[in-house]
């Protein structure tokens, strides 16, 4: 087990958006070529240039440039992601694109090709068949996707990184191994978790706690991964012999299979005064259903108010219910955008953000200037996504979620999981959280004037908002609220307190 552990040299430091230092790629560079010798040569033209998947061609060994087609794909990738997730949950969805490409180019990276073939069909063409004429032509260009994307993401993330000060960018990636089922490594595979920086664990489940209160510097509840199938509660040891070996046998085989768990966390922080941080707003006709009393409750605005200079822009939908709205933020090179209306209106409205970025920058109408806007709160996030499952119906990848389908991550009879259940848990967990740096504070709230229902933006519907990197035309986080803060919520505290104090004074 100390093998393993010492193989995979995890990091021991937090692990922020940084880019890698150029001196190790070229390490692994070095060593994948030395490796490559033994090799078929790359598909070529005539004039010896690496014929690629990525809409570019390039050298026999140097990085491939992404195209802005791939670009295109990527974000219809992350949005189709996004919308099953949002579609198919009970609670607040967040994603984080690089996390996203992360995930499946480092899929991609260790798994074999033909397994792979409709997952890198889907993240770099999506048309219905790939280029490739022999295994050996299918294995390098698997080869140059996962170079080509650890290039991309490398660059983003460093740049992320040097660009979104005074806001804080974390994130790590974790492979848990199950204590029972550890196994050695191919030399490819220990790439992949070197090019997407990815640590090799052996799962202890006070240890995910604890990593992620030091990597993401966020505090929450529990464990929010979930874990592969053991005992039911309060189920004995000789209970559990006592099962189908069918059951016992669908457990081991999910068990051998790793999880992979990404997290990573974003603070962000708006212009001076911007929002106002010292109360809350409410209307008594905007309500949700509260989970804990099934009743409906106000629902918990924050109030953004930004000057002519500065101002807030907006695009309204056809009706007062919906619309566009964009927030400055501190750091010039990203956006916030709050997209707010029915279902068909998001899922139209979130494809268009990058031509509807160019025509706020570029032709600017004064009747799209907003001064004062009011937004619901959102929660905590507190649990990880199922992202195998989108990836399992979204893309061509049965075999992926097979007995095998991981390759060299598991073992041969290893079954990787899409779904949760008593025998199975999903191999593929994310979570992510992304937070006001300085937020209202909850304990004081008001009515919104009414005056302000006809000049302000308010928000009365489930809405959508994105973190938006201009230069790269993705969004860095994408965020569907549906569950948004109700005054219950936070007024559970304070009304307990209520409560014990009325209980002090209560005659008996």
């Amino acid at each position: 087990m100390s093998n393993t552990e010492a193989k995979s040299k995890p990091k021991s430091t937090p692990t922020s958006l940084q880019g890698r230092t150029s001196i190790g790629r070229q390490v692994t560079s070095k060593a994948k070529e030395k490796v490559g010798e033994l090799e078929d040569a790359p598909p070529t033209n005539e004039s010896g240039t690496v014929v690629g998947p990525l809409g570019s061609s390039h050298s026999n060994h140097a990085p491939q440039q992404i195209s802005a087609q791939v670009i295109e794909n990527w974000r219809e990738v992350i949005y189709r992601i996004f919308e099953y997730c949002s579609e198919n949950s009970k609670v607040d969805i967040v994603i984080c694109s690089p996390q996203i490409l992360s995930t499946i180019a480092f899929l991609i990276q260790v798994g074999e090709p033909e397994v792979m073939h409709g997952l890198i069909k889907g993240f770099m063409h999506d048309k219905k068949e790939l280029p490739v004429t022999s295994p050996e032509t299918l294995r390098h260009t698997k080869d140059q996707i996962t170079d080509a994307t650890y290039e991309f993401l490398s660059k983003w993330q460093s740049e992320i990184q040097n660009s979104v000060r005074p806001d804080t960018f974390f994130y790590a990636r974790r492979c848990i191994v199950h204590n029972q089922f550890c196994k050695s490594y191919t030399y490819h595979t220990y790439t992949g978790f070197d090019s997407f920086e990815v640590e090799l664990k052996i799962v202890k489940e006070d240890d995910i706690v604890d990593w992620i209160k030091q990597v993401l510097k966020v505090t929450i509840p529990g464990n929010p991964f979930r874990l592969w199938s053991g005992l039911e509660p309060g189920e004995s040891d000789m209970a559990a012999l006592r099962k189908p070996d069918d059951v016992i046998d669908t457990t081991n085989a999910n068990q051998k299979c790793p999880i992979l768990l990404w997290a990573s966390s974003y603070k962000f922080s708006l212009p001076a005064n911007i929002v106002e941080n010292d109360t809350v707003y409410f209307d008594p006709t905007i309500t949700a259903i509260s989970d804990v009393t099934q009743k409906p409750l106000p629902i918990l605005h924050m109030r953004f108010k930004t000057q002519p200079q500065n101002p807030m822009r907006f695009w309204p939908g056809d009706s007062s219910t919906e619309g566009v709205l964009d927030i400055p933020l501190v750091n010039k090179r990203l956006n916030m955008f709050i997209i707010f209306g029915p279902l068909s209106f998001l899922k139209e409205q979130i494809r268009r953000i990058p031509d509807n970025f160019a025509n706020f920058t570029n032709g600017f109408q004064e009747h799209n200037e907003r001064f004062l806007a009011y937004v619901p709160m959102w929660k905590q996030n507190e649990k990880a996504i199922n992202i195998a499952k989108p990836i399992m119906n979204l893309f061509e990848s049965n075999g992926v979620f097979s007995v095998g389908g991981f390759g060299d991550l598991g073992p041969a009879d290893a079954e990787p999981s899409c779904q949760k259940g008593n025998r199975k848990t999903p191999n593929i967990q994310h979570f992510d959280g992304v937070s006001l740096m300085n937020p209202p504070d909850t304990k004081n709230t008001s009515r919104i004037p009414s005056s302000h229902k006809e000049s302000a933006v308010v928000v009365t519907t489930p809405y959508i908002w994105l973190i938006w990197d201009a230069q790269k035309a993705m969004p860095i986080y994408a965020c569907s609220i549906n569950y948004p803060l109700l005054d219950g919520d936070v007024g559970g505290q304070r009304n307990e307190t209520e409560k014990t104090k009325r209980k002090r004074c209560t005659v008996m």
